[in-house]
């Protein structure tokens, strides 16, 4: 578990650094869209116990060069989310696959949250993650202002020395 974990941090931060193809890359700095759209599909769980998550996001007035986004994980009784500098993304070109949402939650976590953010402020699109007793999993669009995402997301600038722990890896469709 713990290994698979690390290695999908470390392939996200070498191919985020290195500007490898095969993963979305990381930006340093927020540049805010003026507006964007999002959404997810079906939430989905491999033989390792990841979930996963397909999303799409795109600015509403076309595509800008220079803007990101992130996602943001909500588990209830946690404390504020944290969106490391080094998690941004850097928004689609028209015409592109979208992402896949990759997170493994630890165990006894029954229900989370997913948002892909603007800006740490900005709610774009929102999902409820709920695991039943028997292993079934469903994925529901909840409001933006819901009880389950509401609380503050936290915009943390990354240490370039010290890349943030990839706790929901995001990458690109191909």
């Amino acid at each position: 578990m713990i290994k698979k974990i690390l290695a999908c941090t470390a392939m996200a931060t070498v191919a985020a650094l290195l500007g490898l193809p095969g993963v979305a890359q990381a930006l340093n700095s927020w540049h805010q869209a003026p507006c964007a759209t999002g959404s997810f599909g079906a939430v989905t769980v491999d033989a390792q116990g990841h979930y996963r998550v397909p999303a799409q996001i795109a600015q509403c007035d076309g595509y800008q060069q220079g803007y990101s986004w992130a996602v943001a994980l909500f588990r209830p009784g946690d404390a504020n989310p944290a969106i490391h500098s080094d998690q941004l993304q850097p928004y689609p070109q028209p015409g592109s696959p979208g992402v896949t949402i990759d997170y493994r939650p630890p165990p006894a976590t029954p229900v989370f949250g997913l948002c892909l953010m603007r800006v740490w402020t900005a709610r774009v699109a929102c999902l409820r993650v709920d695991t039943a007793v028997d292993g079934t999993v469903t994925g529901t669009p909840i409001p933006v202002g819901d009880s389950l995402i509401s609380r503050l997301v936290l915009f943390v600038e990354s240490n370039p020395d010290q890349p943030s722990y990839c706790a929901v890896c995001v990458f690109p469709d191909q």
